[in-house]
């Protein structure tokens, strides 16, 4: 063990899951609340600038997965052959003659100033190609001055989009506040947004969709964009967002992993909003509990457990009372269990003797789901995790009798997060380093919290990449993702400082839309306006112990899996299995029998067969 003087909760670095169970989120975010940045954990499928502007965590995504993962490039190498080449039908030819007429436009536009205007247009260019105060040194050649010019270059026009959004009162109206002002101002592009509310959101799209309504564009999780691309009435986007001369911050800042669960091979379907905090998990545990008992940092498996069981055992808390427990889980048993889901190496797909295997059914799996019965059973678990619901979870935080768990970085619930004064209470730590002596990692199947789909009917598909490159640029498009509004929200001095002037509207999260969802010292130093600075470090560790399962992330749309219901399979058989119902080495063939007669076999004959064809 490491010594816990070394330890300061600090740190240095930077779903659902087809059944894997990775896609719970927390009361400050997920796929109904538009809040935090999307700092909740999202539902939906699995950007990145140059490696100077990223934190290690993410880079180690975007360079080691795209470089060695298993040998899928091949099928996405194509594809963004296939996006550069420009191959469209249908509506999106017609889009193409839309965006060359735009072109011929604004070459007439220019010429005619020139003509009138003489050299004062070299002039107006110089000024607003100037870096705005405080920004990132631009990386893309020309694209401050490039957006600055599209407001010029295209004439106003309006786009339809639908999104979930739970409507408060009191709230701005969707139609006329600051953001669809502010937007307009910057690219051109008037945003009419509307939202029936999360309630009737999923029937309203349905409706929209199988209508032909004119809505250009839409807020969906993954398994909503990979069937309207299979029905066939979605724009495939591969050929706007690798076109570097027209939309240079999407080609440069959304890495291609953050594209992989809506793309297939016939295109890319649906423009992800990637979150800066797509690995969000942190190890917690209590800090006067360690000190009282003289325990050293566990860096192990074992060594976690013995924390835990004299977490359990040794009175922590120094009342003479049986009454503490080593480890919180939660119901769904993303908080806490997960510690050793991860440790054990059982979160990720794999390929098994050729065939694309789910991880709860794998020895892995099986050896993990043996630890925890363990844990339950000489009570350093507790034993009450079956009913631990997330409210009653974060009640039980507030007790101070548990010893360890797994949260969200921001550690929103926890008692001391109002005061700023968490990481007095709770150290933060890396996972336990696999039974292979390696670091092990929370695995997730997304970087993103959700996407937007263009229909085939629109026609506005330039106008919406404007707006969504200019959303992704490493100035402005980054402090409007981060800050808001400049001028309302917050300014900027004359020295650079940035100061908050307000807080944004919760309806700024509605019209962000999408976010490249770049992790660096900008964004770092933006949140630090929100945050204190050790939770910001807490977003560092978390990076540093998450990473993609990129199997997960590209696995191919299969439409009869929602009939088979495998989670209930699995959920079922763990809750035995942890309570110490059955004996889980007797019993194991059976359940794995039982997942594959439910319907895991087809999908993995579904997914096997999609993978041999990505290795040719």
């Amino acid at each position: 063990m490491a010594k816990m003087a070394s330890q300061n909760g600090g740190g240095s670095g930077n779903g659902n899951c087809n059944g894997s169970g990775n896609g719970n989120c927390d009361g400050s975010g997920g796929s109904g609340d538009g809040n935090c940045n999307g700092s909740g954990n999202g539902r939906g499928g699995g950007g990145v600038p140059a490696a100077e502007n990223v934190g290690p965590g993410r880079q180690t995504v975007q360079e080691g997965h795209m470089k060695k993962t298993m040998g899928l490039s091949g099928t996405r190498k194509g594809l963004r052959e296939m996006g550069r080449m420009g191959r469209m039908g249908g509506m999106r030819a017609r889009g193409r003659r839309l965006a060359g007429l735009a072109q011929l436009l604004a070459i007439a536009l220019i010429l005619c100033i020139m003509a009138s205007c003489g050299g004062a247009a070299t002039g107006g260019a110089a000024t607003t190609a100037a870096p705005a105060a405080g920004g990132a040194a631009t990386t893309a050649a020309g694209q401050d001055q490039g957006q600055e010019q599209g407001q010029a270059d295209f004439e106003p026009v309006s786009v339809n989009i639908l999104m979930d959004f739970n409507i408060m009162d009191g709230i701005d109206s969707l139609t006329d506040n600051k953001y669809v002002d502010f937007i307009e101002e910057k690219t051109g592009v008037k945003i009419v947004m509307d939202s029936p509310g999360p309630a009737g959101y999923n029937d309203k799209l349905n409706i929209v969709m199988a209508s032909g309504a004119e809505v250009d564009a839409f807020m969906a999780n993954r398994d909503q964009i990979n069937k309207f691309a299979l029905d066939g009435i979605l724009t495939d986007l591969s050929p706007y967002i690798h076109d570097a001369a027209k939309y240079p911050n999407i080609d440069a800042y959304m890495a291609p992993n953050t594209w992989l669960p809506v793309t297939n091979d016939e295109g890319v379907w649906g423009f992800p909003y990637s979150r800066f905090d797509a690995f969000t998990q942190v190890v917690f545990v209590q800090k006067p509990w360690m000190e009282a008992l003289n325990l050293e940092i566990p860096t192990t498996i074992d060594e976690y457990y013995e924390v835990m069981r004299a977490f359990t055992y040794d009175d922590p808390d120094g009342n003479g009372q049986d009454d503490t427990f080593g480890l919180l889980a939660g119901s769904s048993l993303f908080e806490g269990a997960r510690i050793f889901k991860a440790a054990f190496d059982a979160e990720s797909y794999k390929v098994i003797d050729g065939v694309v295997t789910p991880a709860v059914i794998t020895e892995n799996y099986k050896d993990y789901l043996k630890f925890i019965s363990k844990l339950v059973a000489e009570k350093i678990m507790d034993p009450e995790w079956p009913t631990t619901t997330v409210s009653i979870y974060m009640d039980k935080l507030k007790t101070y009798k548990y010893g360890m768990t797994s949260y969200f970085w921001h550690a929103n619930q926890l008692p001391e997060y109002d005061q700023g004064t968490v990481h007095e209470n709770w150290l933060s730590l890396d996972l336990p380093k696999g039974r292979d002596g390696q670091p092990s990692h929370f695995t997730y199947d997304s970087l993103n919290r959700n996407y937007v789909g263009i229909p085939t009917t629109s026609s506005k598909v330039d106008a919406l990449m404007r707006v969504y490159d200019w959303t992704c640029s490493p100035d402005e498009g980054e402090r409007w993702l981060y800050l808001g509004v400049e001028g309302d929200e917050y300014s900027i001095g004359a020295d650079g400082a940035i100061e908050v002037l307000k807080q944004r509207n919760s309806l700024h999260w509605m019209f962000t839309m999408v976010s490249p969802g770049i992790l660096n010292d900008n964004v770092k130093k933006y949140l630090e306006l929100t945050y204190p600075k050790e939770t910001v470090e807490r977003l560092d560790i978390s990076t540093r112990n998450g990473q993609l399962d990129e199997l997960a992330a590209s696995l191919p749309y299969y439409p009869d899996l929602v009939n088979f219901n495998l989670t209930k399979v699995t959920d079922e058989y763990n809750a035995k299995a942890i309570l110490g119902n059955v004996d889980i080495d007797a019993t194991w063939d059976d359940y794995v029998t039982k997942y594959k007669v439910a319907g895991g076999e087809a999908a993995m004959k579904f997914w096997t067969d999609w993978y041999n064809a990505s290795q040719q």
